[in-house]
């Protein structure tokens, strides 16, 4: 019985090793866009407050997006220093703004990274965790 070879490797394990490359180049895919967005939360909360609106979804994704540069990504408020808005009340807050029949409000928060790394919700969407530190951004000293 003759054996085929292609790549140096037995023709029936040729779709089993495609399938092992599909896989790892899709791993460093994703790592490689982990860490773009990364760098770019960082950049934009290097002056200590982000853009921040409400966007609810039906998914287990955060409720809350972050402008960075020209896209909006999720985050999730895991500790805060405002007794008005504590972690566990942003949904609440959120669903309630977005029941508003006005437009979404932008909110101008402070706040600071605490990922080191991007999350993933169980869909593929990235998000990262803030801690907020105030609703209302305190004017730069002259």
């Amino acid at each position: 019985m003759r054996t085929w070879w292609v790549a140096g490797l037995p023709l029936a394990a040729a779709p089993l090793a495609l399938l092992m490359a599909v896989g790892c180049s899709s791993g460093s895919r994703m790592e490689n866009r982990a860490a773009t967005l990364l760098g770019m939360a960082r950049e934009e909360l290097r002056q200590g407050s982000a853009v921040i609106r409400c966007n609810p979804v039906e998914c287990s994704c955060p409720p809350l997006e972050m402008r960075v540069a020209d896209r909006w990504i999720r985050v999730d408020v895991t500790d805060s220093s405002v007794p008005e808005l504590p972690p566990d009340a942003v949904t609440g807050f959120c669903r309630k703004e977005a029941a508003s029949a006005l437009p979404p409000e932008l909110h101008n928060w402070s706040v600071e990274l605490r990922s080191s790394s991007v999350r993933w919700c169980a869909n593929g969407t990235p998000f990262f965790e803030l801690s907020l530190k105030s609703l209302t951004v305190e004017a730069p000293e002259p």
